[in-house]
């Protein structure tokens, strides 16, 4: 997104064919055609079915050894890739089941990119929002696990500072993150939010242990 990634000034977003907004409407098409279908409105569901069909066909070509990577118009080549978690909603296009270790070298909060650029979307910060969407769409013991891994890090952060915030470091349990342009913020609603749903689904089971 960032022709000089530690530069906000350079940015190239209208040069950059996103894959995670892809997805997304990829999603919102399938959704749409079975909505218009059991509405009555079976002549809608063509059109939907058709712009899905060509998203498809799109996710097919650019795919790479499991992955699908934003592309860079002009460049002809493929960027860092975000690991915002658009490898497995693309995957659910396909009806495809997807292992997080094919992607995550290890299960622990998986930080928002792999590149450290001091942006505050960028390694080694990790992020609600993310955690929750990977939850949704691994497989059961995976989902688990991130639940847990959230659970602990907002808990250690509270134990060591008496807050919790936005956004924390993929490197350290309840370590708050870091960059962008603003102090990180504390009593965030997304992480609050995040783990009180964890706890309502988790919390008769785990037990945190140390904040190693």
């Amino acid at each position: 997104w960032l022709d000089d990634p530690s530069s906000l000034q350079t940015t190239i977003i209208d040069k950059i064919i996103p894959t995670d907004l892809n997805v997304l409407l990829g999603l919102q098409e399938s959704y749409l055609a079975t909505l218009s279908s059991k509405l009555g409105r079976g002549d809608l569901v063509p059109y939907f079915i058709k712009r899905l069909d060509d998203r498809r066909k799109y996710f097919t070509q650019i795919k790479k050894e499991g992955r699908y990577p934003d592309f860079h118009i002009g460049e002809e080549e493929w960027v860092p890739k975000s690991v915002y978690p658009t490898d497995y909603l693309a995957s659910m296009l396909f009806s495809e089941s997807q292992s997080m270790k094919n992607i995550f070298k290890d299960l622990v909060n998986p930080a928002s990119s792999e590149i450290n650029t001091e942006q505050q979307w960028d390694s080694p910060n990790v992020w609600a929002p993310n955690n929750w969407i990977l939850h949704e769409v691994a497989p059961f013991d995976e989902a688990v696990t991130f639940a847990k891994q959230w659970i602990k890090t907002t808990f250690c952060s509270w134990k060591k500072t008496g807050n919790l915030y936005e956004k924390y470091r993929n490197d350290a349990f309840g370590e708050r993150g870091q960059g962008g342009e603003y102090v990180v913020q504390t009593g965030f609603g997304w992480t609050n939010g995040l783990a009180l749903h964890y706890l309502s689904l988790y919390g008769d089971t785990y037990t945190v242990g140390n904040c190693e």
